[in-house]
């Protein structure tokens, strides 16, 4: 891929730090699908890597973002809360997985609560460095939006077709129940 990008950047600086290798791609990390290794040197040395606790509330639905998480290693959990309060569960993210973008690359509030399943470590893109790649390498912030989009796009999916399957589910039981109850009466 041509880049637009202008860094000097040592030729035998490793892609490999911290356990995670930029080169390296799962299903989940479309986020940096087709970028040049320019964009990716820029963004590993820009971001850094913070260790997390079991449990621990790595932010909370509501707050204003402070960049882009992806799970270098660990479980996270993604919640949300009914109007009781409770957490609801919504999805587990793993190892290679991305967390944060919607607030960050949509400037709005985080729109869940991330709390660590297990012990881990992030890699963190702060909205600063995010902003400055817009600058320097504006076609590669055009492919990483795309890949956001997409991110958010197979997210919303997911989500729409799992309200499918459980309004199916809790109709199917409402159907029982009163069936069960319309046999006791009669």
């Amino acid at each position: 891929m041509e880049t637009d990008c202008h860094f000097e950047i040592n030729p035998r600086d490793s892609m490999k730090r911290g356990g995670i290798r930029m080169e390296d791609k799962t299903q989940e990390e479309v986020f940096w699908r087709d970028m040049g290794v320019d964009e990716m040197r820029y963004l590993r040395q820009s971001g850094s890597y913070i260790p997390f606790s079991r449990e621990e509330i790595l932010f909370r639905k509501g707050e204003r973002s402070n960049g882009v998480y992806i799970i270098v290693s660990g479980e996270v959990d993604i919640l949300d809360y009914d109007n009781y309060g409770s957490s609801v569960h919504i999805r587990t993210l793993s190892s290679g997985m991305v967390l944060g973008e919607i607030a960050a690359f949509c400037v709005s509030p985080r729109t869940a609560t991330a709390r660590a399943r297990t012990t881990g470590v992030l890699f963190r893109i702060n909205d600063d460095v995010i902003n400055g790649l817009v600058e320097r390498c504006p076609r590669a912030m055009t492919q990483i939006f795309l890949n956001v989009m997409n991110l958010m796009s197979t997210t919303i999916r997911r989500l729409t077709e799992e309200v499918a399957i459980h309004r199916k589910s809790a109709e199917t039981k409402l159907v029982k129940e009163e069936r069960e109850l319309a046999k006791n009466r009669g």
